[in-house]
């Protein structure tokens, strides 16, 4: 609701990750908690304005992917963001009689690795237990990078004529 809230009054939106991730039980299946993140992963990617993800802790899973689902994606140095909480993945190790260093190679966790793997687009040289010192960084990283999603969005409607009508009319019916 937030999202499309903001979305309506042309406020980017930014989310900020830290989730423990989706819970597996058989109670979240039965609460409809798998249409629920479907639900936000549809609503953020058509979304019409600018959206930005900061993984600020650990992202795992179901509750991190719709919030990461953005037009760039963040982390702070010591963030953590995979698609699948540890205890799954030991669980599947497990089944599976694969070793921790098998299944490690296999998913993504730190932000470095991630983005060499060009899963994260870049790194913000912050971390939360630093309290207030730092902070400039976090906020310095988000202006520019919501600066750079608005240079590229301009920079692709200019090379497309069909989608540049379109945005002039969003534009005036905006002003």
């Amino acid at each position: 609701e937030m999202a499309s809230y903001f979305a309506l009054r042309s406020i980017p939106v930014i989310t900020f990750i830290d989730t423990p991730g989706a819970d597996a039980g058989e109670q979240a299946n039965l609460s409809s908690q798998a249409h629920s993140i479907s639900h936000l992963i549809t609503v953020m990617t058509q979304l019409k304005v600018p959206t930005l993800g900061v993984v600020i802790g650990t992202g795992y899973s179901g509750g991190a992917i719709p919030l990461a689902a953005t037009n760039l994606l963040l982390s702070v140095r010591d963030g953590l963001f995979s698609t699948i909480q540890p205890q799954g993945l030991a669980n599947i190790s497990r089944k599976q009689k694969l070793s921790w260093q098998q299944c490690a190679q296999g998913v993504g966790v730190a932000a470095s690795e991630l983005v060499l793997r060009g899963w994260v687009d870049g790194i913000v040289d912050y971390s939360p237990n630093q309290q207030n010192e730092g902070l400039e960084k976090l906020q310095q990283a988000i202006f520019s990078a919501l600066e750079f999603i608005e240079k590229q969005a301009l920079q692709w409607v200019v090379e497309n004529p069909a989608i540049r009508e379109e945005y002039r009319l969003l534009v005036d019916g905006y002003l």
